[in-house]
């Protein structure tokens, strides 16, 4: 049996006198629910008057005590792996119901995860709970000039708070750039934040004004 589950034992019909021991009942049947392995002993008086000992011995499976494992994080539209642990007969993923030793997920937000498991003997147990945070992704924006004049030069910002930068066109990787474009030109930046999440800017176009000239 496992932990925590109770046995009916019962000790036969057309008894005059019965005694159980550990308890001391003395009903036909008693209910019990050992923690460990155990010995319930009855002693009874049969039909033939006749003093009648015996033994039963309960042996009692351990309740099973699954982790769940994997990363405590990603970036939102992420996938991570969780791994329910092993050996065990059957799994149920909370929340999601996956039944497999290994699941993938794609958490839409923070979320607890926990797994319930059952042994060979159907003996059961639940994990403590694993919280999976999800980082949103940084939202850069470009600020600069929106138009100049062609030969001059600009300074274009990424924005402050990222631990990487990189520019497309140029490929450059620091938070500001300098241009000279020739034309217009449309310019975008790639961030990293300090969770490894990446974000890219809406278009920031540095367009010729062809009304001013150079004096």
């Amino acid at each position: 049996m496992c932990s925590g589950d109770q046995v009916v034992l019962d000790a036969g019909a057309d008894h005059p006198s019965i005694l159980w021991s550990p308890g001391g009942e003395t009903t036909r049947t008693i209910s019990v629910n050992p923690l460990s392995d155990s010995v319930q002993s009855v002693q009874l008086i049969d039909e033939w008057g006749r003093k009648v000992h015996g033994d039963h011995l309960i042996e009692v499976r351990p309740l099973q005590v699954p982790t769940v494992l994997g990363q405590t994080g990603l970036c939102a539209g992420g996938t991570l792996v969780l791994e329910l642990g092993e050996p065990f007969a059957s799994y149920s993923l909370s929340p999601g119901g996956q039944t497999t030793q290994y699941v993938e997920i794609t958490p839409d937000a923070t979320t607890d995860y926990s797994v319930t498991v059952n042994d060979a003997a159907g003996c059961s147990g639940t994990s403590a709970v694993h919280r999976v945070t999800v980082y949103q992704l940084p939202t850069p924006v470009i600020s600069g000039p929106g138009t100049m004049v062609s030969g001059q030069t600009a300074i274009l910002d990424g924005g402050a708070g990222y631990s990487a930068y990189l520019w497309s066109p140029g490929a450059e990787t620091t938070r500001t750039i300098t241009v000279t474009p020739a034309v217009t030109t449309d310019y975008q930046v790639t961030v990293a934040d300090a969770n490894s999440c990446a974000g890219t800017s809406p278009v920031h176009t540095l367009a010729e004004d062809t009304r001013r000239s150079l004096r």
